[in-house]
């Protein structure tokens, strides 16, 4: 685990999991503990181990490629939170998501608020964040 980023508002963790490397962020909104995991790729629980000291309260998906969903449905079983994905990519999801996210949509995390850029190509529903407002 690195720490991407960190301040009095936010912290932004990095985890390089499973055969493929494959990147998964956990954003923590430093007043209130709640967390998102962005992407699932494997590891199950290392990411449990990283989330136990913060309020989980989604899973975002960047896009549906088998490197970010590998861990997917064992996260859900267990945090029991929505799944956010892009209504382009949810096939090929274990279960679909509670959350379609289209673009210019916004995600709240405690005190942290997020847009959602759709950002088609690697897949037709990949997306990026953009911190609004803290």
């Amino acid at each position: 685990m690195v720490v991407v980023a960190k301040d009095d508002a936010i912290q932004i963790e990095r985890l390089e999991l499973g055969p493929f490397s494959t990147n998964a962020y956990i954003v923590i909104c430093q007043k209130t503990r709640d967390s998102v995991l962005i992407d699932a790729p494997a590891e199950s629980s290392t990411i449990m181990d990283r989330l136990k000291s913060t309020n989980p309260k989604y899973i975002l998906l960047t896009h549906n490629h088998m490197d970010h969903i590998g861990a997917l449905a064992e996260l859900q079983a267990r945090l029991k939170v929505p799944l956010a994905a892009h209504a382009l990519d949810t096939r090929n999801l274990p279960s679909p998501p509670e959350i379609l996210l289209s673009d210019s949509d916004t995600v709240s995390l405690g005190n942290l608020k997020f847009e959602v850029f759709h950002t088609p190509g690697h897949t037709p529903g990949v997306y990026a964040l953009r911190l609004v407002a803290t």
